[in-house]
């Protein structure tokens, strides 16, 4: 995970290994198998996922078709942040498309990481501004 990290979190801020290793601490591991579901329609998400290798596919039904579907390639962050934010269930299912490395963490422990840590609270707030990883309407 901390190389995937750094590449990615280096286009937002420069880490140092322990600024780094702290995200990594929140973080727990999780292998998913092709066509497994992370998380479905109708439940609160509550993680923040880093997915470490593979792809997932995220997408909601209005009526008989999907809609908005996204893919996720690694490394990258990505959640249903309205879900989080609002406390109501996602209208999103998010699936694996190949065998995944998926890292969780509890959104409330980010929150707390990101009050910790001024580069952890400007990092996160950045990415979370990110249209494409948490916005999923487009």
């Amino acid at each position: 995970m901390l190389y995937n990290l750094q590449k990615f979190t280096q286009d937002f801020i420069q880490f140092s290994p322990s600024e780094l290793f702290k995200i990594t601490y929140v973080f727990n591991l999780k292998y998913f198998s092709k066509g497994q579901i992370v998380f479905p329609a109708g439940q609160v998400v509550r993680q923040l996922y880093f997915l470490n290798k593979g792809v997932l596919k995220i997408y909601k039904y209005e009526g008989s078709e999907p809609e908005e579907v996204k893919f996720y390639l690694n490394p990258t962050f990505l959640t249903d942040l309205q879900s989080i934010q609002s406390n109501q269930v996602s209208l999103y299912t998010l699936i694996t498309m190949s065998e995944v490395e998926l890292y969780h963490a509890d959104f409330n422990t980010i929150h707390s990481l990101m009050q910790q840590s001024a580069k952890h609270h400007t990092f996160f707030s950045s990415l979370f501004t990110d249209r494409y990883l948490f916005n999923v309407s487009i």
